[in-house]
């Protein structure tokens, strides 16, 4: 049985829109979809788990009928709870109302999801989840490990027939980034290869159509810029070098600023796969 896409619920707004985009992602790479409600989570509505779990199926079963679903309530505490039912997922998918959201408690799992935690894709829907731009966007550093964020963003574009934009953006240390414009409007320079991926990515991804960008700007700039223009962000989930602080001040202001989901994949290094 193919592993699920997890998605938590809470019943409010945000949630709602998390629901519909999981199970459309579920549907698009023909997964089960799991919808778990934990009691420990603000219902702003004030009904049962029970209920909500219903209101949430039937989101999604209005946008796919045939899609298969299974419930799950949890009792403990919401990180603990969603991390246990996410150990054999394929993705977890939380909804986020941006700025000023009042869910603190769902916030706080996903920052504590962003920090490592998750073997798994963490999905942020926020920002816009139903318009189609046909681009989805990687932010990636050439210079170390990012074969799972590379293998994510391709399978997703490809299963989104989208165009897939790979950045590299950067600052000369000591010094203050400049603006810039950033448009993910396929020109003469942005169009050509700067070699950010290797040729066999290419190959093996023969139907996604890739755009490559360096920049020297700063990333939370470009990736918030980007964002009005793409279906999907994908960055990250720690970074090596071991300046976490500064990846995690970095993912924050993108989630919190960004107009349309995020995915935050967790990256491996070489050493790391030589254990499994």
């Amino acid at each position: 049985m193919a592993a699920s896409v997890l998605v938590g619920t809470d019943g409010s707004e945000a949630a709602k829109l998390a629901v519909g985009w999981a199970s459309d992602d579920a549907a698009r790479r023909r997964r089960p979809l799991r919808i778990v409600h934990v009691r420990q989570l603000e219902t702003p509505s004030g009904r049962s788990g029970d209920e909500l779990l219903a209101g949430a199926v039937e989101v999604a079963r209005t946008r796919h009928p045939d899609l298969e679903i299974e419930t799950r309530l949890a009792l403990h505490s919401v990180v603990e709870s969603l991390l246990e039912q996410s150990v054999d997922t394929f993705e977890v998918v939380f909804g986020h109302s941006g700025p000023g959201s009042s869910s603190h408690t769902l916030r706080g799992a996903i920052g504590q999801w962003a920090g490592g935690r998750s073997a798994q894709p963490v999905i942020v829907t926020c920002g816009d989840t139903t318009s189609s731009h046909g681009k989805v966007v990687v932010g990636i550093d050439p210079f170390h490990e990012c074969t799972d964020l590379l293998e994510y963003a391709f399978d997703t574009a490809r299963l989104r027939q989208a165009t897939l934009w790979i950045f590299y953006a950067w600052v000369l240390r000591g010094k203050a980034p400049r603006p810039e414009h950033v448009s993910l409007v396929e020109g003469e320079e942005s169009a050509s290869q700067f070699g950010l991926v290797s040729d066999s990515w290419r190959e093996r991804y023969l139907d996604v159509k890739v755009v490559e960008r360096t920049i020297c700007a700063a990333p939370v700039g470009v990736m918030v810029e980007v964002s009005a223009q793409a279906d999907l962000i994908v960055v990250g989930a720690r970074d090596r070098r071991g300046s976490t602080e500064e990846v995690m001040r970095v993912r924050g202001a993108v989630l919190e600023q960004s107009r349309c989901p995020i995915a935050i994949v967790p990256t491996t290094t070489k050493e790391d796969r030589s254990l499994h």
